[in-house]
């Protein structure tokens, strides 16, 4: 009786994890509309800057015309800038998706990861993306690549707890044996702690207190010694740990799209 108790609440337990994922897959989702839509925005008024200093400098040859043309390069620098930040996001996203492997993986499988993992994306990618200190952005860089290793293993150990729940319920009513109740509350309970874990993690990283204990700034360290060589990152468009900053724009088939890039 008692098991059967524990089970039930184990259960309702990870049913709370469950709408926490979903809240934060729709988090996620927000975070990809407004960061599209002010980025949409900024391209929008970059084209309107650039084809009004091409009709001065067409028209006005004076030095007013050379005044104006200084104003709106101050225009482009503001501007490129802010796209550039949306570039090392992306690039970002693609050193998480790549952890994974995720562009060799199957739409479900992506659908999976995605879902299992949202929160997690969401907090790298809003404290990289509206970051203004370029050192807070290079250790941002580091972050990513770091939660990009624990998202790959956070990955398979909520298969395996899925795989292994679903086979504790339906192996008995095959067998016609009795169900293992304790077994099945302490995969539950596994199921729980880790997404209290990923959601621990998402605090420390949205708020950026991650890397300010010992034990994360020697994990950074350790990873910065490991991938600091010209030969890491091979298959990464030959980027290092602190990839130099490309002025060249690239396409982008929307933010997310970077995971599997």
């Amino acid at each position: 009786m008692i098991e059967m108790v524990i089970a039930l609440c184990s259960m309702v337990v990870a049913i709370v994890s469950v709408v926490f994922k979903f809240n934060s897959k729709k988090n996620l989702d927000e975070t990809q509309r407004i960061v599209e839509k002010t980025i949409e925005e900024i391209t929008r008024i970059n084209r309107v800057h650039e084809r009004s200093f091409d009709e001065i400098s067409s028209l006005l040859k004076d030095i007013e015309a050379l005044k104006q043309r200084d104003i709106d390069d101050n225009k482009f620098e503001r501007i490129d800038v802010t796209y550039s930040k949306y570039l090392r996001t992306t690039k970002m996203l693609q050193s998480i998706g790549r952890a994974s492997r995720l562009k060799e993986k199957q739409p479900a499988y992506q659908k999976l990861w995605m879902f299992l993992n949202s929160g997690l994306v969401n907090s790298t990618l809003k404290n990289v993306m509206y970051n203004d200190e370029s050192s807070e952005i290079d250790k941002n860089s580091i972050v990513g690549m770091l939660v990009g290793e624990k998202i790959k293993k956070d990955t398979k150990s909520y298969i395996f707890i899925m795989i292994s729940t679903i086979i504790s319920i339906v192996l008995p009513l095959l067998t016609n044996s009795d169900v293992n109740f304790w077994l099945i509350s302490f995969l539950l309970s596994l199921f729980s702690l880790l997404v209290l874990n990923q959601k621990l993690l998402e605090y420390r990283i949205t708020n950026g207190f991650y890397g300010s204990n010992q034990y994360e700034a020697r994990e950074i360290i350790g990873y910065i010694e490991q991938h600091s060589s010209d030969d890491d990152f091979t298959g990464f468009n030959d980027k290092k740990t602190f990839p130099k900053t490309q002025s060249k724009r690239q396409e982008c088939s929307g933010l997310l799209g970077g995971l599997i890039l």
